[in-house]
C-alpha cells in the first residue's frame, strides 16, 4: 500500500528545511577554516588542543563536500518549481532566469570583496546551463549530470597518466594566490583586506574551483537538483523508495571507501593523488545522496519536523544568511575585526559557529514573522522584476 504524499505546505516546509540544514553545514564548517584563514592560535589551551583535530575531523566527514552538494542541488530544484510554476501561468521563464543569474553574480562580487570563498559567482555562471536544460528529456539531463559528477578531467588525466607515467598534471596555482592573501587577513585594515580579496582572493577562489574539480561538481549538481524536480521526488516518491535510495547510496560510500583503501597503497604519487581525490569527491556524492535520503526519512516519520522545522525559516532566507555569515566571520576571525584568529583553534570556532547559527536562525523567525521574505530575497525579487509585474 503506498504511502500518502505529504501535504502541500508540509513539502515546501521539508524544501526549506533541508536548505537550512545545508547552509548551517556550510557555516559550521565555514568558520572551523576561520572563511579560508586556517590559522593556528598564537595561545593554544591543553584540552582544547587535543581536541581541535577530532572536531575539524568529524565536522568534515558529516558536513565537507556534503553541505555544499545539497545546497547547490537545491539550486537546480529551486529553478525548475519555479520554471514550472510561471509556465502554468503561461510565462517562460528562461529570459528572466537569466537576468536573475546577472543579478546574483552582483551580489557574488559584493560578498568577494570580504570574502574569497564565494559561490554565488559561480552558481550564477553555471547556472546558465539549466535555460537550455529545462527543455531537454530526462534521459539526457541525467546522463550529462552523471558524466560530470564523474569528474571528466580527473579521469582523462589519470587514463593519461597510466598510458604515460611521465605525464604529470599542471600544478595547481590556487596556492600562490591564497598565500597572498593572508597578510590582509591576519593584519590588514578592511580595505586592505578587500583589495587583497580583488586581486589575489577572487582568482584563488575561481582556480581552487577548478583545481578541485567543483566547476564540474556544480552544474552536476543543478541539473541532479532539476530533475529531482521535474520527477517531484520530494513530494511524490514513496517512503519505501527513499529508503532504497538510502541503502544505496550508504552501499556506494562504504565500497568507494574500500575501493580507496586499495588506493592509498598505488606507487606512484601522482597516480595515487589523482584516484584520491577523484574517489573522494564520488564519495562525497554517496554521503550527500545518503545525508538526504534520511533527512526526508526523518521528515515523513515526523522525528525530522520536531528536529529541523526550526531551519524552515533559516532556509527561506538562505541569500540573506549566506552572505550575513561571511561578515560576520571574517569581523570575528581577521585582523579589520575581533581578530580571535590568534585564540580559537578548531573547537572555539565551531563553537563560535554555532553561536552565530543561532543568532541567524532566530533573525530568520524574528524577521519572518514580520515580512513575506528576507531582506535581500525581497531586494532580489524586485531588481528581477524591476521592469513588469510578476505573473499572478
Amino acid at each position: 500500500m503506498p504511502d500518502p504524499s505529504p501535504a502541500p505546505s508540509a513539502r515546501i516546509d521539508s524544501i526549506d528545511a533541508l536548505r537550512g540544514f545545508a547552509l548551517s553545514g556550510i557555516m559550521l564548517l565555514h568558520n572551523l577554516e576561520q572563511f579560508n584563514f586556517y590559522h593556528t592560535p598564537e595561545k593554544k589551551i591543553p584540552f582544547l588542543d587535543f581536541l581541535d583535530p577530532y572536531v575539524w575531523s568529524g565536522a568534515f566527514f558529516l558536513f565537507g563536500g556534503k553541505a555544499y552538494a545539497i545546497f547547490s542541488m537545491l539550486f537546480g530544484l529551486s529553478f525548475f518549481i519555479m520554471f514550472s510554476n510561471l509556465m502554468k501561468k503561461g510565462y517562460d521563464f528562461g529570459s528572466r532566469f537569466a537576468w536573475r543569474l546577472f543579478l546574483l553574480f552582483g551580489f557574488g562580487l559584493v560578498h568577494s570583496l570580504y570574502y574569497s570563498g564565494d559561490l554565488l559567482i559561480f552558481y550564477s555562471f553555471f547556472g546558465l546551463l539549466l535555460i537550455p536544460a529545462r527543455r531537454w528529456g530526462d534521459r539526457t539531463v541525467l546522463c550529462l549530470s552523471i558524466f560530470l559528477l564523474s569528474l571528466p578531467l580527473n579521469l582523462y588525466e589519470i587514463v593519461r597518466v597510466l598510458l604515460e607515467p611521465s605525464f604529470v598534471p599542471p600544478p595547481e596555482m590556487n596556492w600562490r594566490f591564497w598565500g597572498e592573501l593572508a597578510p590582509a587577513q591576519s593584519a590588514g585594515s578592511l580595505w586592505e583586506l578587500v583589495k587583497a580579496d580583488v586581486t589575489s582572493g577572487l582568482p584563488a577562489n575561481v582556480l581552487w574551483t577548478w583545481e578541485v574539480g567543483r566547476a564540474f561538481h556544480i552544474p552536476g549538481l543543478f541539473l541532479l537538483g532539476m530533475l529531482a524536480a521535474r520527477r517531484k521526488v520530494f513530494t511524490e516518491m514513496m517512503t519505501r523508495s527513499w529508503a532504497k535510495l538510502a541503502a544505496c547510496a550508504l552501499a556506494a560510500f562504504l565500497a568507494i571507501g574500500w575501493v580507496r583503501g586499495f588506493a592509498e597503497g598505488i606507487g606512484g604519487e601522482v597516480l595515487k593523488g589523482l584516484c584520491l581525490r577523484t574517489l573522494d569527491a564520488y564519495g562525497d556524492v554517496a554521503m550527500m545522496l545518503l545525508l538526504v535520503s534520511a533527512f526526508v526519512l526523518l521528515w515523513r516519520a515526523g522525528v525530522g519536523q520536531r528536529l529541523f522545522r526550526v531551519l524552515v525559516p533559516y532556509g527561506r532566507m538562505s541569500l540573506t544568511n549566506y552572505m550575513s555569515q561571511a561578515a560576520l566571520g571574517t569581523f570575528l576571525y581577521y585582523n579589520y575585526g575581533l581578530g580571535m584568529h590568534r585564540y580559537f583553534g578548531s573547537t572555539l570556532s565551531l563553537v563560535a559557529g554555532f553561536v552565530i547559527l543561532c543568532g541567524q536562525i532566530a533573525f530568520s523567525h524574528w524577521w519572518l514573522a514580520r515580512h513575506k521574505q528576507g531582506p535581500l530575497e525581497t531586494l532580489w525579487r524586485r531588481l528581477i522584476w524591476l521592469d513588469r509585474e510578476k505573473p499572478v
